[in-house]
């Protein structure tokens, strides 16, 4: 009968490091496809249910502030949804900076399009409603 060797203590070291390395790879590669799964669901929805301020930040790269009130409605490809932003928290000036929303007469405009997106939003600085209409094409 002849003696097996026991594998070194290095040796065992380096498959416990090589164990654990795997597993954060893993870890990460799934938090990763599950982070881009669950932004491209938040894109992808045409409603007003879930994860509408979301999508509409997406969708039109305008962040949605605090906002004190928000209606949405949406009808077949058209979302038009109105927010009153909370100028107590947010400054509606820096908010338009940041934005970049252009005056345009009593509003501050801003709009564009993409393949999948055409949208227009409208901020009144005297009433501090914020008006975002998306047509999904």
């Amino acid at each position: 009968m002849t003696k097996q060797k026991l594998p070194s203590q290095k040796f065992k070291t380096i498959i416990r490091t090589v164990k654990i390395f795997l597993g954060i790879v893993f870890f990460l590669a799934l938090t990763f496809t599950g982070f881009n799964l669950l932004a491209k669901s938040i894109y992808d929805r045409k409603d007003c249910k879930r994860f509408n301020i979301d999508n509409i930040e997406l969708r039109t790269h305008t962040d949605i502030p605090a906002v004190l009130k928000s209606e949405c409605n949406c009808n077949g490809n058209i979302k038009v949804s109105k927010f009153v932003i909370d100028s107590s928290r947010v400054n509606i000036s820096d908010y338009t900076v940041n934005n970049n929303f252009e005056k345009s007469g009593d509003l501050f405009i801003k709009k564009g399009e993409r393949n999948d997106t055409k949208w227009n939003a409208s901020l009144n600085p005297h009433t501090n409603e914020l008006l975002i209409t998306i047509e999904y094409k």
